[in-house]
């Protein structure tokens, strides 16, 4: 950092370790690793790879339903705005619903089981440990490849329920291929923008990570998006099982 010399004993130096390529990973390897952040897609979890790997929510608890329990980040459905906002689980009532406190005001509500979506179980605090198995490495349309993880290794190779959200439209598109898209919402991390499929059909909202918008640093990401914006974007990533759809500003 300064250039100033410094004497310490053996046992205070920590050797430097490369990270694990992406291509040395196998499914079911197991790691410990360090929480990142948690998104609306699932967590990151850092296990000392090239990349920190993707945690989805139906890989982190067992069976076809997960209980919510205090603590559990969840998206619920807002019947007023027919729209899902993150929030937290309070308390379980015992008749159905749940005791939830809104992320963005503080405010609590009750909601009914069928209109909450699990995004971070409550163990999974930022910078908490937990063990994970490698579930996949998958390849995205620019050739850089993704790591997914699990905590529930009987999952590994499933592909969890179906979702409704049809992105069959995007599937054959080219890396390169330009779609007109409208931001509908800003977030701390990127926006979410709606496109439809060029061949038409439904539109779908896709991720656009504020990495995606342009190269450098954005320290505010209203200085370059506003809602209502109508932007260029590439398709940067599909899962169509999983019903995820990344997109971006920049070329490939």
């Amino acid at each position: 950092e300064d250039g100033e010399e410094y004497e310490v004993e053996e046992k205070d130096l920590k050797p430097q370790t490369q990270p694990v390529a992406l291509a040395d990973l196998r499914p079911r390897q197991k790691f410990l690793g360090i929480v990142a952040r948690t998104f609306s897609f699932g967590t990151f979890v850092n296990i000392g790879a090239e990349r920190d790997g993707l945690l989805r929510p139906w890989f982190t608890y067992k069976g076809e339903e997960h209980n919510f329990k205090s603590g559990d980040k969840v998206q619920a459905f807002y019947e007023d705005d027919e729209d899902y906002y993150q929030a937290t689980v309070y308390k379980d009532n015992g008749d159905g619903t749940f005791l939830i406190v809104w992320d963005e005001d503080g405010e609590e509500h009750v909601a009914k089981k069928n209109h909450l979506k699990l995004l971070r179980l409550s163990e999974l605090e930022e910078g908490s440990k937990v063990e994970v198995f490698v579930e996949s490495v998958m390849t995205d349309k620019d050739g850089q490849q993704k790591l997914f993880l699990a905590t529930v290794a009987e999952k590994i190779g499933t592909k969890g329920p179906t979702r409704k959200v049809d992105l069959s439209g995007f599937e054959h598109i080219k890396a390169d291929q330009w779609l007109t898209g409208k931001v509908i919402r800003l977030l701390p991390f990127g926006a979410f923008v709606q496109v439809a499929p060029p061949s038409g059909g439904k539109a779908a909202q896709g991720l656009l990570h504020i990495r995606e918008i342009r190269d450098g640093f954005i320290p505010n990401l209203e200085d370059e998006l506003s809602l209502g914006d109508t932007i260029e974007v590439r398709v940067k990533y599909l899962n169509s099982e999983d019903g995820v759809l990344h997109l971006s500003m920049m070329g490939g």
